[in-house]
């Protein structure tokens, strides 16, 4: 960033915060609570009746002052939910209704398939006791994709839990 950049993005910070200081001000709180995307901050901030220029003026101020990263807000929200039990569809979901653009998820989220299958043997482990019925199994198999992982993960998983069953 050149020196014209920079003091024409000074100039912009100081025509915007001596108009609409309040809305900086306000946003800045709600960063200082918890990270949020830019879709998400944008809302807040027009359910509160300001003008949507001078919101995204806002925002754009933000993300240049680094407060205000959908990346780190990607990475934070991605660990939480695989910490509570979920699979890379269903976070890859959610990720798009806080407006999260997909090559930020897809750079966040583990690849290693290795990895999906321990989270999915750590969830059923916590959830469900080991089953020999064929209806159990079924139940267990809906439960893990509505938790959001693939379905080959999870019948590899249930026909390495299916044989290690028949074996005791």
């Amino acid at each position: 960033m050149n020196k014209f950049q920079r003091d024409a993005i000074y100039n912009l910070q100081i025509n915007v915060l001596e108009a609409d200081k309040n809305i900086y001000q306000i946003a800045l709180n709600h960063l200082a609570r918890r990270e949020h995307t830019r879709f998400t901050l944008r809302k807040k901030l027009m359910q509160k009746g300001f003008l949507h220029q001078s919101v995204e003026t806002v925002l754009d101020i933000l993300i240049q002052q680094g407060f205000l990263n959908e990346q780190r807000f990607c990475e934070a929200f991605i660990q939480k939910r695989i910490r509570q039990g979920y699979g890379p569809i269903r976070i890859s979901a959610e990720c798009h209704e806080y407006g999260i653009k997909n090559d930020i998820i897809l750079s966040q989220l583990p690849q290693d398939e290795e990895f999906w299958l321990a989270a999915i043997q750590k969830v059923l482990q916590k959830k469900f006791r080991p089953s020999h019925q064929p209806k159990e199994q079924l139940r267990q198999i809906r439960y893990l994709q509505y938790r959001g992982f693939k379905l080959d993960q999870i019948k590899i998983i249930t026909k390495n839990l299916s044989s290690f069953i028949k074996k005791t």
